[in-house]
Parts: C-alpha cells; structure tokens; sequence
C-alpha cells in the first residue's frame, strides 16, 4: 500500500538555444532633420537607450559618465538604477549639448531651471514623428 513515487530522469538530448538574427537600423536623418540641439539629444537619448519619458526626466549631468564611458538611468523599471554604454555618438551630441545648454541641476530643464516635463518631452517626441 505505500508505495513510492516513481522518479524517471529525462532522457532528452540537449537543446541548442536558437540564434536569431537582428539588425538594428537608426533612422539618423530624421534625428539630424531636428534642429534644436536639446529636443535632438532627448530623442537620442530616449531611443538609444531605451528610456521612459519619466527616465528621461530625471537625469542630470553627472548621469552620464564620459571617464567609463556609461549612463546611468535612475529609478529604471522595478525602482532600480541601471547602467548602459555610452555609445561614441551619443558621447557627442553630449558635449555639444553641453557647450549650448550649460545646465545646473537637470539634464533635460525646462524654464525657471525646472525638469523639463512629461508632457512636454511627449511633445518634442510627438511632433518630430
């Protein structure tokens, strides 16, 4: 009456994982096709690394790290900081910005000095698309 489980161990092979194959395209025209240097490093930003407006919104100056070459994204998905690379484009829309926006706090300010916000960042995106 008590009888054991029985346990069978799979006898399957190993499978390998397949390979997908994906390029990536970047439309740089319709970036270079903006002419205001913040909304084109925003798009930039947004598109290259992935981010969410609210991601976006938050970044300062010091977020991105030209020495390691990394930007740091605050408060990214599940409330957790996250690095990525500094691309060498990106680098250099940075410095450019930089040297047209001397920005304070904020990478991304508004009037007064103030975050840019959601909703204007929506518009910048909405408007050159």
């Amino acid at each position: 009456m008590n009888e054991k489980p029985k346990i069978t161990l799979s006898t399957a092979t190993h499978r390998e994982t397949p390979v997908v194959k994906v390029e990536f395209a970047y439309n740089w025209e319709l970036i270079d096709a903006t002419d205001n240097l913040k909304h084109k490093f925003l798009i930039v930003l947004i598109y290259s690394y992935g981010l969410r407006r609210s991601e976006a919104r938050q970044m300062k100056p010091v977020d991105i790290d030209t020495q390691r070459m990394l930007v740091k994204v605050r408060d990214a998905k599940g409330k957790k900081d996250r690095y990525t690379p500094l691309a060498k484009n990106t680098l250099n829309y940075f410095v450019d910005y930089l040297k047209e926006y001397p920005v304070k706090e904020w990478l991304f300010e508004g009037r007064n000095n103030n975050q840019y916000s959601v909703e204007s960042i929506y518009n910048v995106i909405k408007n050159k698309f």
